[in-house]
């Protein structure tokens, strides 16, 4: 059983990284990460090519997917797995965020609407990308806690 979720959010973007106008970045993109008791680390990213999941142990190969997601996720939310059963089974339109919101126990469509519901169940911002805080409007989110390794 997972102990710990960390869900990376990728804010919304209009073109991908070849400059090209990308519709499925419009609303942003989420992934989830978690390990186990005995150290082990699932990194699952549902995406429109097909989902990725990556199931590692040793530590080396860990801290480099760590830094990966410190790199590419615009903000960075840790949740305790509290062992929360979805509101809601997931016959809808499937998307990255309503997988990883069936997966954490809430219920959401949107990565917004996600970030919105783990943090009102008490998830705490560890990284937050400094360019896009400049441009959020409302509530400043703080973080700077580091990842358990």
């Amino acid at each position: 059983m997972i102990l710990e979720w960390y869900v990376g959010f990728h804010f919304g973007r209009w073109r991908n990284h070849l400059g090209k106008i990308y519709p499925f970045g419009w609303l942003g993109h989420v992934e989830i990460w978690g390990y186990t008791e005995d150290e082990t680390w699932l990194f699952y990213d549902p995406q429109v090519s097909g989902t990725k999941v990556i199931v590692i142990h040793r530590h080396d190969d860990v801290i480099d997917q760590l830094a990966a997601r410190h790199t590419i996720c615009d903000l960075i939310l840790r949740l305790p797995n509290d062992g929360a059963k979805p509101p809601f089974n997931l016959w809808l339109p499937m998307t990255c965020a309503t997988v990883i919101a069936h997966m954490t126990g809430v219920g959401a469509f949107t990565p917004w609407g996600l970030q919105k519901r783990l943090l009102a169940k008490g998830a705490e911002v560890i990284h937050e990308n400094p360019e896009r805080r400049s441009r959020r409007q409302g509530r400043s989110l703080q973080g700077a806690a580091h990842f358990r390794t």
